[in-house]
């Protein structure tokens, strides 16, 4: 007499989160702007605060060295993504988990998670993207093609598998209301599918990164170009920097957006796998 044949693991769903995060984002993209609008102005007090700094900094010749300079725009830029994320990451795991619920995404009631560990939820962002984003800069550190290639392919699998270990903290924080403990929910969630919520990251990361530079780059050129030649504006350097800041701030908006869009997601579906609702849940629901 044969035992019973164990049960097949559930499927992560790669394709179907990536589908549920870009159908969100684009049907609802302005409210989601908005609801990123917090972690837009976290990323640009960390820009602007950099920039004062660094005229500073140089001044007083602290940034003449090449390395010591690139730490630090390294640094600066992995604090602002990690502030962004932090307070983009409860109101946007609101509205990701109203959208599928009810089909709509209430501005308020999502902006009010802002209140639920705003503070822990601003460190495990910092956290996830020093994690995330520190193998990345050893990528530079390779010298031969061939290292370079091997590195580059395991640094990147290296940071990937960060964010995909520690990225559902950032909406535990706010959801949960279990602040930085959610670093470790986050692990347990993800025990046994590391490697597939590292691929999704990376799906992910991806597209931020290309969706933010597009949708940044091509508004900037096209005020640029309507300043400078359908009013026939002469740009100056204070303004094309200004341009260029505002760009900057608006890409990593949208990158923040959403990454904080798919780890709810993520999220959201390791639940559903780990912890299946309750029999009363279920009642709830036909009720």
């Amino acid at each position: 007499m044969t035992g019973a044949a164990p049960s097949e693991r559930p499927i992560l769903g790669v394709g179907q989160i990536m589908s549920d995060v870009l159908t969100l984002f684009f049907l609802r993209l302005p409210k989601l702007l908005l609801l990123g609008l917090p972690g837009a102005i976290g990323i640009g007090g960390v820009l602007y605060g950099t920039v004062a700094m660094e005229d500073q900094w140089s001044q007083l010749g602290f940034l003449a060295d090449a390395n010591v300079a690139f730490a630090a725009g390294f640094l600066a830029f992995a604090v602002a993504l990690g502030l962004g994320l932090g307070l983009t990451a409860g109101p946007l795991t609101a509205a990701f988990d109203t959208y599928h619920r009810h089909g709509h995404v209430p501005l308020f009631p999502c902006v009010r998670t802002l209140l639920h560990r705003p503070v822990q939820a601003a460190v495990c962002g910092i956290v996830v993207t020093l994690a995330t984003l520190a193998p990345l800069v050893l990528v530079f550190l390779a010298t031969t093609p061939r290292v370079g290639f091997f590195a580059t392919i395991v640094l990147i699998a290296i940071g990937m598998y960060s964010l995909g270990r520690w990225g559902m903290s950032l909406p535990a924080v706010s959801i949960d209301r279990i602040g930085v403990r959610a670093l470790g929910r986050a692990v347990r969630l993800g025990q046994g599918y590391r490697w597939r919520i590292a691929g999704t990251c990376f799906l992910l990361w991806f597209t931020a990164v290309l969706l933010g530079g597009f949708l940044s780059g091509g508004l900037g050129l096209g005020v640029g170009a309507m300043l400078e030649f359908a009013y026939d504006v002469d740009l100056g350097n204070q303004v094309e920097e200004i341009l260029l800041f505002s760009n900057a701030v608006l890409g990593l908006s949208v990158m923040t957006v959403l990454l904080a869009l798919g780890l709810a997601a993520i999220r959201a579906r390791m639940v559903e796998i780990k912890e299946p609702p309750d029999i009363g849940e279920m009642i709830g629901v036909f009720d």
